[in-house]
């Protein structure tokens, strides 16, 4: 189980009529003695409470995440880099890069999962004709909840589809 724990701002109450020398260190302005250490030391045992009790205390808040995965394939590398939160997924990059001096001609790459159950569910399809030297990618921007255990996949072609490059997953897990 986890609690989250969130801060709140607390000021001391104002007891009245005290003389300066009384007072300690300040706060900028205000007169009011700062009480930190008390404030430190019911924090601690509060704290101290809720974790003996058996309590997982923690600050939750979502993770922004990126994998990347890559496989060798003909003369180069092809990656997978997807973005997101937990099972929310934001964005796929694909990207093809050659080892030895070429180019990369007439090239496509199609977008999907593989959810956990087998179902394939296709994104989207992107191509571009002519040619770039030595390195290409497609980016893609998504707003997909996808179960805990989809692969995000690509697949590359070159040459007018003729050429299939390879495919590449990435686990999305929460």
């Amino acid at each position: 189980m986890t609690t989250t724990v969130s801060s709140r701002h607390c000021s001391d109450h104002d007891d009245g009529p005290v003389h300066p020398a009384d007072l300690g260190p300040t706060a900028t302005g205000t007169g009011r003695r700062l009480r930190t250490g008390r404030v430190r030391r019911v924090l601690a045992l509060a704290l101290a409470v809720l974790l003996a009790s058996g309590v997982s205390v923690g600050i939750t808040e979502p993770a922004h995440a990126t994998a990347t995965t890559s496989i060798s394939v003909s003369n180069g590398i092809l990656y997978n880099t997807t973005y997101g939160s937990g099972t929310h997924v934001t964005g796929i990059r694909a990207a093809r890069s050659k080892v030895l001096p070429g180019q990369i001609c007439n090239y496509a790459t199609w977008f999907f999962f593989i959810l956990p159950n087998g179902t394939v569910h296709g994104i989207t399809w992107q191509q571009r004709a002519g040619c770039n030297f030595a390195e290409a990618w497609f980016s893609i921007g998504i707003d997909y909840y996808v179960p805990s255990g989809t692969l995000s996949c690509v697949k590359w072609y070159e040459n007018d589809y003729a050429t299939f490059i390879g495919q590449r997953c990435t686990g999305v897990t929460a």
